[in-house]
């Protein structure tokens, strides 16, 4: 009973597909999808789809008379149409955020590469970081081509006044560095009383008796710089790494043998070599 049951169903098979179009020896038992070939066995189906340099895909996209569309074609169709429309929606929402955006955004490239190039050109590594850090939102930095001179953000910590933060805005770079520090050592200066508390330890100190220091960007480890405050902030920040804008830590002189201080001994492009001896005759420039 069950082998005349396969007879008959591998007769009606061979009726509806008829022979094997690749071997012509055997019923065929499948129909690409794309091209239709009548196939009975998978070596034909591979030598159909290498003669023939077909994928066994069927094109989404290919006309087919409706009378001749099955259910499940039908239903392929109208998938392909909802996807078609879900991508249409998606990119009718990204360009409307790109043109709301656009104009910021390019000029905030424009700027970025002015700060790189003027960088360049002070010999300074400026990273910066990208367009969505708030750090690089607020960044007030700017570089005159012209007068070649950066109009620096500069943040100021106090460590010894836990840590305590001011920002400076549009500093040359051809200011000298003790200067922009003195004023936060004379009391006169604020009169916030709250702010003179929180410097309660700096005030009334010479600029001899604190110490200024960078943080050593690109060096393992929480490393730092110690600055000249006798020379300008441009030649204190010559050869080293700075990301988005300088900070300065202003420590009192006492507390230098708690920071691991670093000197720079060689110097290629923007990749820096330090030591960590101390003496202040370790400076070497070497191009």
């Amino acid at each position: 009973m069950m082998a005349d049951a396969d007879v008959r169903e591998a007769q009606s098979r061979k009726n509806r597909l008829g022979d094997c179009e690749v071997c012509a020896r055997a019923p065929a038992k499948y129909t690409c999808p794309e091209c239709e070939v009548k196939s009975c066995s998978l070596p034909c189906v591979k030598i159909h789809k290498t003669e023939l340099e077909c994928d066994g895909v069927r094109s989404r996209v290919k006309f087919k008379r409706l009378s001749k569309l099955s259910n499940l074609e039908i239903l392929s169709d109208y998938r392909l149409l909802e996807e078609t429309n879900r991508a249409v929606d998606s990119a009718k929402k990204t360009n409307v955020e790109l043109l709301s955006m656009g104009g910021k955004y390019f000029q905030n490239r424009r700027k970025a590469q002015s700060l790189i190039t003027g960088a360049r050109k002070k010999e300074v590594g400026l990273k910066l970081l990208p367009p969505s850090f708030t750090d690089h939102k607020n960044n007030s930095t700017c570089f005159n081509h012209k007068n070649n001179e950066f109009l620096w953000k500069i943040k100021l910590k106090f460590p010894q006044a836990e840590d305590f933060e001011v920002v400076e805005h549009k500093v040359p770079d051809g200011s000298i560095l003790g200067d922009l520090i003195a004023k936060y050592l004379d009391p006169a200066k604020f009169e916030d009383s709250k702010f003179r508390g929180k410097l309660s330890l700096y005030l009334n100190r010479e600029i001899h008796r604190v110490e200024i220091l960078l943080p050593a960007e690109g060096v393992p480890g929480k490393k730092f710089f110690l600055m000249n405050p006798k020379e300008t902030i441009a030649d204190n920040l010559k050869y080293k790494n700075i990301i988005e804008n300088p900070t300065f830590h202003v420590i009192l002189d006492e507390n230098l043998p708690d920071f691991y201080i670093v000197h720079i001994v060689t110097k290629n492009k923007n990749l820096l070599e330090c030591n960590d001896e101390d003496g202040e005759d370790n400076e070497e420039m070497c191009v």
